[in-house]
């Protein structure tokens, strides 16, 4: 949905376009693919991990989202941008106090591995908001939603291996490759839907730095990839894990795909948002239906 209306308020949003604005789902998935891959590694993450996940992943795509809105202001065409431009001054205080309250909590309960593992995601988020919003990005040659897909990557999947038994093997690699190009996927597609609205706002994405036509190629290319990657790790390993992780893969691939093949339906109020970050609680769904609960 796009807005001329420079004094829009949060009481005017749908639930789906809150849930949209502030990323809630996203933050959600988070913790639901981390738990996930936690139960796969055998990895005790306590509740600050979980806080920790989540929380950082907000401060990323809400920062991103209000320094967007700073470079636009009441011009913006993005209910997203605009909102995070209206309400800046109460939101960026809360990124702050959070940033402080998480770095307490990290040194204070997280193990000194996984402390370590933490500091290196903060470096990449500063070298991500370095890149993106205070060097020229069009002069990148990957675009930004590339290494936001590491990063998201790297906190869902990598962090809760290193707690847990996961070894850095050919397969263990494979699987966090395909949810690299999972999320990759996933923000191309954002891209690809916004291309628009950020031609409008002079931002730059991969769309607008590629064109539609090879967006939409890069897009089945990444899809491809997290798919071969994914099938040469079920000939790799004997798990009986394996099914709840091929069940959980299969659907994200299907939904992604979907949102792909019908443009029109998924166009209507950001449902391409919405669904895109859905992906991101499946696996923990999944787990819990299949292993937890025994579905079958």
């Amino acid at each position: 949905m796009t807005s001329s209306r420079s004094n829009l308020r949060i009481s005017e949003l749908s639930v789906t376009e809150f849930i949209n604005c502030f990323s809630l789902l996203v933050v959600a998935g988070s913790i639901s693919t981390s738990y996930f891959f936690g139960q796969i590694y055998k990895a005790n993450l306590g509740l600050s991990f979980y806080w920790l996940l989540a929380a950082t992943i907000w401060i990323i795509y809400t920062l991103d989202h209000v320094l967007d809105g700073l470079k636009l202001k009441e011009q913006s065409v993005s209910v997203r941008h605009l909102i995070h431009y209206n309400y800046r001054k109460s939101i960026l205080p809360t990124i702050a106090a959070l940033t402080l309250f998480n770095a307490y909590v990290a040194v204070a309960f997280l193990p000194q591995k996984m402390l370590y593992a933490g500091v290196m995601m903060g470096l990449g988020v500063g070298v991500y908001f370095l890149l993106v919003h205070w060097l020229k990005s069009k002069s990148i040659l990957l675009p930004k939603e590339f290494f936001v897909s590491i990063i998201v990557a790297f906190g869902m999947v990598v962090l809760p291996g290193i707690s847990g038994n996961m070894t850095f093997s050919f397969h263990g690699i494979l699987m966090v490759l395909s949810m690299v190009f999972i999320n990759y996927t996933n923000l191309l597609l954002f891209s690809l839907y916004d291309y628009e609205n950020d031609q409008k706002n002079n931002l730059v994405s991969a769309a607008i730095q590629w064109g539609i036509e090879k967006t939409k190629s890069v897009i089945l290319y990444m899809l491809a990839a997290a798919f071969v990657c994914f099938t040469c790790w079920t000939f790799l390993i004997m798990s009986p894990v394996k099914l709840p992780i091929s069940i959980s893969l299969l659907i994200m691939f299907n939904i992604l795909l979907v949102i792909y093949i019908q443009e029109e339906r998924f166009a209507i109020n950001e449902r391409y948002r919405f669904w895109g970050d859905f992906v991101f609680l499946v696996p923990g769904l999944v787990w819990y239906l299949l292993v937890q609960k025994q579905f079958f």
